[in-house]
């Protein structure tokens, strides 16, 4: 089997978190149609929000459940200097290895088939910018403590989050509204923006400054959304677009003293 042929295989690897995300541009020409997901859940607009803000290039990036990869390889594209990827799912892991492996990273990529306990992690793991996108909602769950009820689940995740402080200077967050994924095991009484946000602001303590927050909206000129700041026109909820574009995404900056 060649490498592309393994890629695909690789690819259609069926997991709970399959076609999770879209597959980075650059791996559209190996890939084939018959193996690009149908779900769409912002990655190229997430993506623009946080390079907007943060600039990648000459940044080290440490992408946490990396799943296919599609962060970790746009930032490597965008300029990062390295990305070490942590990815639990073996098939995932395997896929983004032999990836970076087919687009000439080379060293700049590392990925590492596991999830990120912080407690565990190397000095050589230290980045200027961390992605924990979608992730933290399912500690207890996929990673971490044997969480036994949602009380103590919001509680490890303040724990982990403060954890990463050690680990980079910025951290790119978004989570979900509902431990595990499940609907009926929500983290929020009303399953409102300003619920999150206020988590976060108590998951961010005093280790993290939340610098920006990004709200999906349509554009008014065309079709689509956009990331914007958090303002009255976009706090509400919008069931009709689906629950992940009603999920913020926070940038937060690294204020604890040096360890």
């Amino acid at each position: 089997m060649n490498s592309i042929d393994r890629l695909r295989e690789l690819y259609r690897a069926r997991s709970k978190h399959s076609d999770y995300q879209r597959t980075a541009p650059a791996l559209a020409p190996l890939l084939g149609d018959d193996c690009l997901p149908s779900v769409d859940r912002l990655e190229p607009e997430r993506f623009l929000f946080l390079h907007r803000h943060l600039p990648l290039a000459g940044r080290s990036v440490i992408d946490i459940g990396a799943n296919c990869g599609y962060f970790t390889l746009e930032a490597l594209r965008a300029g990062a200097t390295s990305v070490v990827a942590f990815e639990g799912n073996l098939e995932h892991a395997a896929f983004l290895g032999l990836a970076g492996e087919l687009l000439a990273f080379g060293p700049r990529l590392t990925v590492r088939a596991t999830y990120l306990d912080p407690r565990h992690a190397t000095c050589n793991d230290h980045a200027d910018v961390i992605f924990c996108l979608n992730v933290i909602h399912h500690l207890g769950d996929d990673f971490g403590v044997d969480a036994t009820n949602v009380g103590h689940a919001r509680h490890e995740m303040g724990r982990y989050i403060r954890s990463l402080t050690h680990l980079g200077s910025h951290l790119v967050l978004q989570l979900g509204f509902n431990w595990r994924g499940n609907r009926h095991l929500p983290l929020f009484e009303h399953g409102t923006k300003q619920e999150q946000i206020d988590f976060v602001s108590w998951l961010a303590g005093d280790d993290w400054a939340i610098r920006a927050i990004g709200i999906a909206h349509e554009r008014e000129s065309c079709a689509g959304l956009q990331y914007e700041p958090p303002a009255s026109h976009n706090l509400g909820r919008r069931n009709d677009l689906g629950e992940f574009a009603n999920r913020p995404i926070f940038l937060l900056e690294n204020t604890s003293p040096p360890r």
